[in-house]
């Protein structure tokens, strides 16, 4: 009897039940994304801000050198690459700046608002939508600043909500924990009344995550890029072995740090957040890895889909609508399964405190 005890005790979160309880979180909570839907119909139909005219002569006077300066084989691949940037430059519409950093509101279009085999005029575009050209770099780059970060604002709001939510489904499974001093500390404010004070904290630990995310990534872009140079000028195809093992060592790195955001809505802070997905990446890193897998192939696979109708169809809606609640459930799917991982932590302290774990 001890030792079935000891069995269901030891039993691990599912992936596959994460994944259905976050699908089945985003139906019963339907209102939690009508701010990606809203995003987007605000890029669909709303003017369009775009800067093709603005750095249309720019980037042909970069491309008009290189030609000049490029061996004869090269010219016709340098002209195929200055038609490719000249269709995804007619697409960008700056309204889509609103998605461009780290946890802004998911959007289906972003910054591209049409497919790259669509080019850009009035007979394309849906009746009614007006185009705005931006005749100044410090407009476009004010515009870009401003939509940014309202962006991440409201996707910070939108994360809030669907971690709130999902607390709310599990807080009948919640009790505070009393972990050993080896491990870290986990706190609980998942039914705590939102404040702004609080909503505010989030934004700046997020931020702040964020920027120090982006200092790391530097620092180390300047080895790997000396490395990556280095083999190129010996041989080519060490030169791609050594990038496809980087590549992997990046993915690997992925799971330790996976569930580090979702500790920052919860109101742990940055270093305790670290920690927690640290050791929930130790312990959990087959399934934590199959589940970053799964939602790569469904969100990517399905948003395939939902890009398929044209620019000026109706029918994009649906792709809209649709992308809105994959993604919802996605990542609600996430907030359900670092709780569950919480709540089994705590289920199997004193297996973890004896080592046995």
């Amino acid at each position: 009897m001890e030792q079935q005890k000891k069995v269901k005790i030891l039993k691990m979160p599912g992936v596959t039940a994460a994944l259905s309880a976050g699908f089945n979180l985003a139906a019963e909570h339907i209102y939690l994304i009508l701010l990606p839907v809203l995003v987007d119909l605000m890029i669909w139909l709303g003017p369009r801000l775009t800067v093709y005219q603005l750095l249309h002569d720019r980037y042909a006077a970069f491309f008009a050198r290189l030609v000049l300066s490029a061996p004869a084989g090269l010219i016709g691949q340098i002209g195929i690459m200055q038609q490719a940037f000249d269709s995804v430059l007619k697409g960008i519409n700056l309204v889509g700046s609103f998605t461009v950093l780290p946890l802004s509101v998911p959007s289906l279009l972003g910054l591209n608002t049409v497919n790259l085999s669509d080019m850009i005029d009035g007979k394309k575009m849906l009746a009614g939508i007006r185009t705005i050209e931006v005749h100044s770099v410090w407009v476009m780059m004010s515009i870009i600043l401003l939509f940014s970060i309202s962006g991440l604002i409201l996707g910070i709001l939108y994360f809030v909500m669907i971690a709130r939510t999902a607390a709310h489904e599990s807080s009948s499974a919640v009790k505070k924990p009393a972990l050993t001093p080896s491990q870290p500390e986990i706190s609980y404010f998942w039914m705590q009344k939102l404040t702004l004070a609080g909503v505010g904290k989030q934004i700046l630990r997020i931020v702040a995550l964020l920027v120090l995310a982006v200092g790391i990534l530097m620092i180390l872009m300047v080895p790997v890029s000396c490395v990556l140079t280095l083999f190129m000028t010996i041989s080519p195809t060490i030169s791609q072995i050594v990038s496809f093992f980087m590549l992997l060592s990046v993915a690997w790195l992925i799971v330790p740090i996976f569930f580090t955001i979702h500790g920052l809505f919860y109101d742990q802070g940055i270093r305790d957040s670290f920690k927690v997905s640290a050791n929930l990446g130790k312990w959990f890193s087959a399934p934590t890895s199959f589940f970053i897998v799964a939602v790569v192939i469904i969100s990517q696979g399905l948003n395939l889909i939902w890009s398929i109708p044209k620019i000026n169809s109706w029918f994009l809606l649906i792709g809209i609508v649709g992308h809105a609640f994959v993604t919802t459930a996605l990542i609600s799917a996430s907030f359900i399964l670092y709780q569950n991982y919480l709540i089994w932590i705590v289920d199997n302290e004193e297996l973890i405190t004896k080592g046995k774990i």
